[in-house]
């Protein structure tokens, strides 16, 4: 293999991990909205959900879908499953702590 194909392939694995990261990013964001929504006692829409995190309507689907297939969230309901709120709220409370801790 030469050093041109090693660097094309080294740039589109590092292309595909991006991917993942802005993915599991826009993941977070989601359930972090869900969960805040669930505790404003007010219910999610996916037009709602565009709207907090900032995420274009297709792209907001294609990840509450991921989230559903592994059991986050419930896509029909628009809202987080029993695994999907534990995550979310030790997320948050996490998040919390990191806040108190950091110095005025």
């Amino acid at each position: 293999m030469d050093d041109k194909s090693l660097d094309d392939r080294e740039e589109r694995l590092a292309m595909k991990n991006s991917r993942q990261s802005k993915t599991e990013i826009h993941a977070d964001q989601i359930l972090q909205a869900l969960f805040e929504l669930a505790r404003a006692d007010r219910q999610a829409t996916p037009m709602l959900l565009c709207g907090v995190t900032g995420l274009p309507t297709q792209q907001l689907r294609r990840v509450l879908t991921e989230l559903d297939r592994i059991g986050l969230v419930d896509v029909e309901r628009c809202r987080l499953t029993m695994p999907g709120l534990v995550l979310a709220a030790s997320s948050a409370a996490r998040l919390k702590r990191q806040e108190d801790e950091e110095p005025d």
